[in-house]
């Protein structure tokens, strides 16, 4: 949930991230951007779905936002703007170990489009989940997780963005595409029961404008999984005692 702690952790630990500043005053945002150079985003400390990351090409504008829009005691951090990939790496974690993962990327992004991709291509990565493997060996990291990553286009580094502790909007095209279904294995860990973990990602496309005609097929599987959010309900408070 913060970013600044995520950040700290991250470069304790000597794992791939961005450089950051975490900043609460015009004068700390002007020092340290001069520091990061522009083009930089912020992101406020707190939040979730992209809300409030915004990119800036020069110090005026990001005074006039700071000046602007800025909400009483927030906090921000600011990271220099990295042209790549968006990588998603979705994992099940017990006591720390990965059980099973699928790994997304979209096309190359430039601007400033903070939000969901259109095109998202699963395809393993051994850098990637040697990566993520580490992280939540560290974080003791217990049920599912959904880490973003962005691949820098200059020299195809990887770099760790945020964890997100819930399930993902392209959760059934891991399911349909990966051949992944994460609901349907939290909830039979969740039950004790024995499950086959999936290893072989097949490489392939999915389009996120088919989100409706995807989510319609949802009918067509198993019951399990059609009554699954139900279930995970139902045993959220017992995921940590596993």
């Amino acid at each position: 949930m913060n970013k600044k702690r995520l950040a700290e952790f991250l470069t304790v630990h000597d794992l791939p991230c961005p450089k950051f500043a975490a900043v609460t005053t015009a004068e700390e945002l002007q020092m340290e951007s001069s520091k990061i150079g522009f083009p930089l985003i912020v992101k406020p400390t707190r939040s979730n779905f992209g809300r409030g990351i915004k990119k800036f090409e020069k110090w005026e504008d990001l005074k006039t936002f700071y000046d602007n829009d800025k909400e009483i005691d927030k906090e921000y951090i600011i990271q220099p703007f990295i042209i790549g990939s968006d990588i998603t790496c979705n994992v099940i974690c017990k006591n720390g170990e990965v059980l099973c993962h699928s790994i997304q990327e979209s096309p190359v992004k430039y601007g400033s489009n903070f939000s969901h991709n259109d095109i998202i291509v699963f395809h393993d990565d051994n850098q990637v989940i040697r990566t993520v493997a580490r992280m939540m060996k560290l974080l003791h990291w217990n049920g599912v997780a959904c880490v973003d990553i962005r691949r820098n286009n200059k020299d195809q580094s990887i770099l760790i963005l945020e964890i997100n502790g819930r399930f993902w909007a392209s959760m059934v095209a891991s399911y349909i595409r990966a051949g992944i279904n994460f609901p349907e294995i939290m909830a039979s860990l969740a039950l004790g029961e024995t499950v086959e973990f999936p290893f072989n990602v097949r490489q392939t496309k999915y389009h996120s404008l088919n989100i409706f005609r995807i989510n319609y097929g949802l009918r067509k599987l198993h019951l399990k999984t059609l009554n699954i959010s139900v279930i995970l309900l139902t045993l959220l408070p017992d995921w940590p005692n596993w």
